[in-house]
């Protein structure tokens, strides 16, 4: 079952708010760290991700290139 436009924006919305830990309004590369962690755990796979992935990942999803992602 295909999922709607506005269930796919709340399951964002849900999970950017998780991973913001300190509610700035952004996800950094200490609190993008966290999510490559548990997406690890999640796939149960051992894996550590490095400074490296972690910035690659950032600066594809960093728009702006601030260093940092923003829910818009």
């Amino acid at each position: 079952m295909p999922f709607t436009d506005d269930q796919i924006r709340q399951a964002v919305i849900k999970l950017f708010k998780k991973y913001d830990k300190n509610g700035n309004k952004y996800i950094d590369g200490p609190e993008l760290e966290l999510v490559y962690n548990d997406l690890a755990q999640e796939l149960k796979v051992k894996k550590n991700y490095n400074d490296e992935e972690v910035k690659k990942t950032l600066s594809t999803l960093d728009l702006n290139q601030d260093g940092r992602i923003t829910l818009d």
